[in-house]
């Protein structure tokens, strides 16, 4: 799953704090729980963070991945072959001060955990 919160980047050009409203948080949660039903891996998207500092989904969700146990994956889109590791550590150190201590990896066409190092 990615850019679960795109969304928000996108909203807040019209309303600058939309991910504070209750509608939107209860949205967010929504679409959270039913990956964590299906299993999918959710992508933590680090394109933007050498830009605006932010990560999809932002940091403020990884206390929640973390909760419902979605397995993650941590990439930049690679739109751009100058921006592939952009923001990839320091999106692997937020989740793990977040608490999540591994993301999945495709290793011979299959998904695997592998721990976040130090």
């Amino acid at each position: 799953m990615g850019h679960a919160d795109k969304i928000a980047y996108n909203a807040s050009f019209c309303k600058p704090d939309v991910t504070e409203e209750l509608w939107y948080q209860r949205a967010l949660k929504e679409l959270f729980v039913f990956i964590s039903k299906k299993r999918y891996i959710m992508e933590i998207n680090t394109k933007a963070y050498n830009k605006l500092g932010v990560f999809y989904p932002d940091k403020n969700s990884f206390a929640l991945i973390k909760e419902l146990q979605i397995p993650i994956v941590v990439n930049s889109d690679s739109h751009y072959p100058e921006l592939v590791n952009a923001g990839r550590m320091e999106a692997l150190q937020e989740l793990k001060a977040s608490g999540i201590k591994t993301v999945m990896e495709l290793v011979a066409s299959k998904w695997q955990e592998a721990p976040i190092l130090d």
